[in-house]
């Protein structure tokens, strides 16, 4: 990369939480919590009526506030997530078989629920 590039890993996403969110602790000490975010896309089905397709996003907090708070968010509760990016790979064996697979997740910098109709809602972390 040369002096004057710059790139930007970020996203942004809308979603609702899915499962209980799942917390450990690494071998280093650090809180991580996990938490799988569904998203819906509207579109067109071959029959030409609509249909939703639902995709599941793996977002991971890691210590502090953000790992705190995204392991007490409810499932269904409707969150924003800001974050970037990370790619990685797993391997295990599987009947006798090594098997690689790759792994993306979002690292969470912010997550907030956001409130719902009638409904109140707790702090967000920054």
């Amino acid at each position: 990369m040369s002096i004057g590039e710059v790139y930007l890993n970020r996203i942004n996403l809308l979603g609702s939480a899915r499962d209980k969110p799942e917390t450990s602790v690494a071998g280093n000490g650090e809180i991580v919590t996990r938490l799988l975010i569904a998203t819906h896309k509207r579109c067109r089905s071959n029959g030409g009526g609509w249909e939703i397709k639902t995709q599941l996003h793996t977002c991971v907090g890691y210590g502090g506030k953000n790992a705190e708070y995204a392991a007490r968010i409810p499932v269904g509760a409707t969150v924003f997530v800001e974050g970037e990016l990370s790619y990685g790979e797993c391997e295990r064996e599987i009947e006798g078989v090594m098997v690689k697979w790759p792994i993306v997740e979002i690292v969470v910098s912010s997550i907030s629920a956001i409130p719902q109709r009638g409904k109140a809602e707790s702090g967000a972390a920054a």
